[in-house]
């Protein structure tokens, strides 16, 4: 609900669709429920937003990368 505002904003500003508008989630797919994240994708997207890094707070090399293979199911699914 806040990023509709701001989105909306900026393309009234940069109304050019090359101008992507991106941002930063804290999520964690090992850790966040995979339908939150799905949920709050679908709202990103529906507010104008094309392109998302998520934030995972796995910090070891092995976890981060099964966190990546979560985050590809997840993705999957949404699209």
């Amino acid at each position: 609900e806040k990023t509709a505002p701001m989105t909306a904003r900026l393309r009234s500003e940069r109304p050019d669709p090359a101008f992507t508008l991106s941002m930063r989630a804290s999520w964690d797919a090992l850790r966040d429920d995979a339908s939150h994240i799905s949920r709050e994708l679908d709202q990103f997207m529906e507010a104008g937003i094309q392109h998302i890094v998520a934030e995972p707070i796995q910090r070891d090399r092995d976890a981060w990368l099964r966190c990546g293979e979560a985050f590809a199911k997840i993705f999957e699914q949404a699209i």
